[in-house]
């Protein structure tokens, strides 16, 4: 991913991310990047459930590589 490429608000995690729900009606976090200060990825954490911690789906969007 070329972070120069994207826009401010995806990259910017301002209070409690607005600029990111106000811009895409949502949040986008890339997989590899730590979730909370235990230290798992964002692609570990949305895999457990926050209850129970069993494991969960999740859907993974690969936006492949510019031309």
């Amino acid at each position: 991913m070329d972070l120069d490429r994207l826009a401010p608000s995806i990259i910017a995690y301002d209070v409690f991310r607005r600029g990111m729900k106000a811009k895409y009606g949502g949040e986008l976090f890339t997989a590899d990047s730590v979730a909370d200060i235990y230290g798992p990825s964002f692609l570990d954490y949305f895999q457990r459930d926050k209850e129970t911690d069993e494991p969960k789906g999740i859907v993974a969007i690969d936006l492949g590589s510019a031309p």
